[in-house]
């Protein structure tokens, strides 16, 4: 039987930041990332991926109003700080 050890503070305050953006807009898809990525179900670097195309899905759907884009270009750059 092997366990699955949580690793504390796995994820960036950026990340984080960006997750609950990201959950925000597309109500509650992106709950359990954050502990998946902890408990290592999952690799930081491609949900960072996955993050970055979820941003670019919503600035192609709010291309029309500025401010979304802005909001969405400043989710961007605080991922490609990251990797």
């Amino acid at each position: 039987m092997s366990m699955v050890q949580s690793r504390q503070n796995v994820l960036s305050n950026n990340v984080k930041t960006v997750l609950k953006y990201l959950d925000l807009q597309f109500q509650s898809c992106w709950d359990d990332v954050e502990q998946d990525i902890a408990t290592g179900y999952t690799d930081l670097s491609k949900e960072i991926k996955n993050m970055r195309s979820a941003l670019s899905v919503l600035k192609f759907y709010h291309k029309e109003d500025k401010e979304q884009i802005l909001m969405i270009n400043k989710y961007l750059q605080l991922l490609s700080k990251e990797y």
